[in-house]
Order: structure tokens, then C-alpha cells, then sequence
């Protein structure tokens, strides 16, 4: 870069026009000392704003196809375990990034299977009605249906079971998914 091309960016950075100032050297001065530092400091604006134009772009084609976008909060294991999918998915050929996760994960388009293997401390449906088989169901199933028809959410109707010392037929502890997989298979409305 030349000269005036330096000092336009001197002059429109404010965190270098900052640092010149500081300084106490003239412009000249400071641009023939701190060249390097305003290439690179230019080069690193210009990748964030080629950066914010892709992302833009990203978003307006996953808009148009129907998405949307969403920011989230989950457990280092729930994000352990979308990556782990992920990274399957890579392996395999057809890799996907964790938006395409999630949404197969929510919408049931990914087999079963694989969803029990995100949630490793929730039981596979199958075992969980093999544990629940010698569950004091008529309680078990009275209690649940209170809880939910007080509005309470699945983890609280776990926690709930789980303070009542009522345990699964295993003597495990209640989780949200076996409480409301043995709610779904044993309650007669």
C-alpha cells in the first residue's frame, strides 16, 4: 500500500487513530513506523467484513429454503453429543453441520437409534418398558397424570417420582424420557 492509502486508514480506524494519537508522533512519522500495522490491521477488516457478507448470504439462502435461525443454550454433554452425530455424519460421506442434526433429531427424520445414542443416559424405549414392567403402575401412572394435569414439565414430574422414592421396576431413578415414554404406554384416558 502506499502512502495515502495508509494514512486514509490511519485517519477512518479509530482504535489506530487512537494509537497515533497516544503516540505523540507526527502522521508521517507514525505511518513510516507502524506501516505493517495498519496493512494488517486493514486485511483483518476487510476478512470480517467478507465474513459478515457470507454469513448474511448463508442466512438469506437458508431463509429462503424454509429455515430459520436459532441460537441456543445446551449442556457441554448435549453439544458433546450433537457434535459426536456430527461428526458421524462427516465420516460417512454425507456430512451435515449441527442445524441439519437438530433438525432431523426434532423432526424424526434420523432413525431412532440414533437418538438414544445422543441421550446416553436416558434408556432405549425398549428397556425402559422393561423396567417399568414391575413399576407400581396404577400409583406411578395417577401421580403422572396429576402432575400433568397441573401443567408440570417432564424433568419436575422425574424429580417428583424420584423424591416420592418411587423408582422405575429396575429401582433406577426416574428420568424425564422413561417418565413420559411409561406415562404414553400404560395410561388408559
Amino acid at each position: 500500500m502506499d502512502y495515502n492509502q495508509l494514512r486514509e486508514i490511519l485517519v477512518n480506524t479509530e482504535a489506530l487513530y487512537n494509537l497515533w494519537q497516544s503516540t505523540g508522533l507526527d502522521e508521517e512519522a507514525f505511518i513510516r513506523a507502524n506501516g505493517k500495522l495498519i496493512e494488517q490491521t486493514e486485511k483483518a477488516r476487510l476478512q470480517k467484513e467478507q465474513a459478515k457478507a457470507r454469513q448474511v448470504k448463508f442466512f438469506e439462502k437458508k431463509k429462503s429454503e424454509g429455515k430459520r435461525f436459532l441460537s441456543a443454550m445446551v449442556s457441554a454433554s448435549t453439544y458433546d453429543q450433537l457434535c459426536r452425530i456430527r461428526d458421524k455424519s462427516i465420516k460417512s460421506g454425507s456430512p451435515k453441520n449441527l442445524g441439519d442434526v437438530l433438525d432431523e433429531l426434532l423432526t424424526g427424520s434420523q432413525p431412532k437409534q440414533a437418538i438414544v445414542e445422543t441421550q446416553t443416559e436416558i434408556p432405549a424405549p425398549a428397556q425402559t418398558l422393561a423396567q417399568d414392567q414391575a413399576a407400581d403402575k396404577p400409583d406411578t401412572i395417577k401421580i403422572i397424570a396429576a402432575h400433568r394435569a397441573a401443567e408440570l414439565t417432564w424433568p419436575a414430574i422425574a424429580t417428583a417420582l424420584n423424591d416420592k422414592k418411587l423408582f422405575t421396576g429396575r429401582g433406577k431413578k426416574w428420568t424425564p424420557a422413561n417418565a413420559l415414554t411409561f406415562f404414553n404406554r400404560n395410561y388408559k384416558s
